[in-house]
């Protein structure tokens, strides 16, 4: 919306993921992904609006996480 939100909290979890749902995505809005997939795919062309371009590299860099935390701890579990 544009607006400048204030506010404070003890809890440290409780700010960042204000600072996630409320500074970040106005922050990277219509703008381009990142990640290397989309870069050298057609994903480059595309036209992003709002927020899309970095959803797109938060599922790239989770699924990426994930799958290097299976390599490295899988034979714990």
């Amino acid at each position: 919306m544009g607006l400048e939100a204030y506010g404070s909290d003890i809890n440290p979890v409780a700010v960042l993921i204000t600072k996630a749902l409320i500074e970040i995505p106005r922050k990277f809005a219509n703008q381009l992904p990142v990640n290397p997939d989309s870069q050298k795919n057609s994903l480059a062309t595309k036209k992003w609006f709002g927020a899309q371009g970095l959803a797109e590299d938060v599922r790239y860099y989770g699924q990426w996480m994930r799958d290097e935390a299976f390599k490295r701890i899988r034979h714990l579990y």
